[in-house]
């Protein structure tokens, strides 16, 4: 329940991009930019509480070892055009 109004909100909001985590979170995608000084490409996403995470994007494309499995870190579950 409380993660449909998350997607409510996301998506009154504009947002497109909707992850989940390996180890079950759901977070937005806001978008990408690079580091100011190392030039690095980051990923900038937030959870349903709205708390700001911030990832290499090489990692947040990555993949992770879960039960023996490569698995992807995030999984893209909604997309609205």
């Amino acid at each position: 329940m409380k993660f449909d109004y998350a997607l409510s909100k996301f998506k009154s909001l504009g947002y497109k991009d909707i992850f989940k985590h390996f180890k079950g979170g759901h977070y937005l995608k806001i978008g990408e930019g690079n580091h100011t000084e190392t030039g690095e490409r980051l990923t900038a996403y937030t959870d349903s509480k709205g708390d700001l995470y911030f990832h290499p994007t090489e990692m947040f494309n990555g993949t992770v070892i879960k039960d023996g499995n490569e698995v992807p870190r995030f999984v893209n579950i909604k997309n609205w055009d």
